[in-house]
């Protein structure tokens, strides 16, 4: 007869093995080898995981090092995180730095930091306020939203884990319906409504419906189609 599930809670310096957990809960240096399944799991502090997360509900608030892959519902992170491999999430909400090696896929992101992937980043909703220079190859999504964010008290507190504090972005294509950016560049956009605003280096623009291009923003080439 298989054992059920049990919580695992980890607290000052110490280490468990990977496994199924019915939650996790990490407070101070903590680490797990191994892949990990479970229904929610959270994180403070420095934590690191030697395999890849599969969760319904993953909290983390502090420096997070996932080698795997993550797939949850529903994320909320605070602080800098790296993963090593993919991200499926629901919904996403990120204010800090965010690593991810793989892919990032999501039904909503809504990011106040840094972000770098590898892949593609491709999302239903997509919304991000640079604090840093971040970048992606691809970004794909119905909704996208890049601006500068406003720099409250939590900015200056960032600045501590972002490595490059001038907000821009860079990516090789963005597509998306609605698309409205500030401060990036791109060799290629795509959209219905396309808004490009200050700070833009735009190669090619492809539209459909409408166009705006900031006076503080260029643009090379302007194509409906």
């Amino acid at each position: 007869m298989l054992a059920e599930p049990f919580d695992l809670t980890l607290s000052g310096i110490t280490r468990a093995a990977g496994g199924t957990y019915r939650s996790i809960k990490m407070d101070g240096v903590c680490k797990i080898d191994g892949d990990v399944r479970t229904e929610g799991m959270a994180i403070s502090g420095v934590g690191k995981v030697y395999g890849g997360v599969e969760t319904r509900l993953f909290e983390a608030a502090g420096h997070v090092t996932v080698a795997g892959s993550l797939a949850a519902e529903q994320m909320r992170l605070e602080g800098q995180f790296t993963l090593r491999g993919g991200l499926r999430a629901d919904k996403a909400e990120l204010n800090g730095a965010l690593k991810i090696g793989g892919n990032c896929e999501a039904e909503e992101i809504v990011l106040n930091g840094w972000i770098r992937v590898g892949g593609m980043l491709n999302a239903g909703r997509i919304d991000i306020g640079l604090i840093g220079s971040s970048k992606a190859q691809e970004i794909g999504g119905g909704s996208i939203e890049v601006r500068r964010a406003e720099r409250g008290a939590w900015a200056h507190l960032l600045q501590r884990v972002i490595p490059a504090f001038d907000p821009a972005l860079e990516a090789r294509m963005i597509e998306g319906d609605e698309v409205r950016l500030e401060a990036t560049t791109a060799a290629v956009v795509r959209g219905d409504r396309v808004v490009i605003g200050p700070g833009c280096s735009i190669g090619r623009v492809e539209y459909q419906t409408e166009l705006i291009v900031h006076p503080n923003a260029n643009v090379k080439e302007r194509v409906q189609v």
